[in-house]
């Protein structure tokens, strides 16, 4: 049964089999409709987590959404030898660690990314093509480096794209708010083509019901911390402002991450490392629309014989896998089994689509079996 073989699911007991169409619906969260039926309740340390946080792979596969989004956009924006004449600039805020970059630059060659970060941004060019691609500023952006930008790269000869995850080591509520606002100013000057910023609103309980910010569309965050109340919104060039419900978006995320999150969803690849729970499947969906912009944008943007183009689905998740180190990811993964709660530690790619997830798969974990065809586990057994 198609329950039994989505590892990452097993902490809903009560994990539906979605069999409508996965679309892009699926990947928005609209603030104003999204039910959620139950109220935000703290994680304790004896909650069954099995979804996966997978960060590298996040910001990847989040980024390839966004961009293959905005090529969507810019075919029907602008004629073709608008298009031609223009060159597409990615500036991106809070670029470190910066481990996906090159890969994300595989996927988009003909994108130049413009980062910026106090801290290191820490990957190496292996390949000497992709070093013109990218400029590295080791500083913080802000306002004014903004308006140099705005002059340096304007309208008539770039299409300018905007990427922000900035983040500070000090995550006080204060902090992520004033970031909040500063990606909005940056917003503001720079006028980009689209926007991608990190979105977490101010907690509930800390008595803030509201808050005014950018009107755009909230994307669910994929491979995110299992109980993250962060998504991306994506902005347009002019976009107004809204109020956002403090309380009501808390709620939805708590749903998203503990109902929703944990169903399992139709698709036929079989990968290492996929199952068909929700991240799994958006994934794969976001794979497939990638694929699907070479029939509209590829003699514009893409070079001749574009490796990538030529690759399937699976073909694309199994390079990821790859050139993101999967096979040596860990993924934590907490779960109650015959009262005793297991707290192990697997990498990506051991869990295999198909795995029975049923007593034997749970007495295969203390058993710690190395075997090809089951899991290799390292477990730290807590009495409940």
């Amino acid at each position: 049964m198609l329950l039994n073989g989505s590892p990452h699911t097993l902490q809903n007991s009560n994990s539906k089999y979605q069999t409508t169409k996965f679309e892009e619906k699926n990947r928005i969260l609209d603030h104003d409709v999204y039910e959620y039926g139950v109220e935000y309740t703290p994680k304790n340390k004896e909650d069954n987590s099995t979804v996966v946080h997978y960060g590298r792979r996040q910001l990847l596969i989040n980024e390839i959404e966004f961009l293959t989004l905005a090529l969507k956009s810019l075919v029907k924006d602008f004629n073709k030898s608008e298009l031609l004449q223009k060159e597409i600039v990615v500036i991106y805020a809070g670029a470190s660690p910066g481990y996906h970059f090159l890969v994300l630059s595989e996927f988009f060659p003909f994108i130049k990314f413009i980062l910026y970060d106090k801290k290191i941004i820490n990957f190496i060019f292996g390949d000497k093509q992709y070093r013109k691609n990218f400029t590295i500023n080791q500083t913080f952006i802000n306002k004014s480096i903004a308006e140099n930008l705005k002059k340096e790269y304007p309208e008539d000869k770039f299409i300018c794209l905007f990427i922000s995850d900035i983040r500070r080591s000090n995550k006080s509520e204060e902090i992520v708010e004033e970031d909040m606002d500063l990606q909005a100013e940056i917003h503001e000057i720079l006028k980009p083509y689209k926007s991608f910023l990190k979105f977490r609103l101010p907690y509930f309980n800390n008595e803030k019901k509201n808050k005014k910010y950018l009107d755009g569309t909230l994307f669910f965050l994929i491979y995110g911390n299992p109980s993250t109340s962060e998504t991306r919104l994506l902005v347009d060039k002019n976009a107004k402002t809204r109020d956002y419900d403090c309380s009501r978006y808390e709620n939805q995320m708590y749903y998203f991450n503990n109902f929703d999150r944990t169903d399992c969803f139709q698709h036929d690849i079989h990968a290492l490392g996929i199952d068909h729970c929700y991240d799994c499947r958006a994934h794969v969906y976001i794979l497939d629309q990638y694929k699907k912009i070479f029939e509209n944008v590829e003699k514009m943007f893409f070079p001749n014989n574009f490796e990538l183009s030529r690759k399937t689905i699976k073909e694309l998740v199994d390079y990821i896998n790859k050139v993101t180190n999967a096979s040596s990811t860990i993924i934590n993964f907490r779960y109650n089994f015959e009262n005793q709660l297991y707290d192990c530690v697997y990498n990506f790619t051991k869990i295999k689509f198909g795995q029975i997830i049923d007593k034997e798969f749970l007495n295969s974990l203390r058993k710690r079996n190395d075997d090809d065809h089951t899991l290799s586990y390292r477990l730290n057994r807590i009495r409940i």
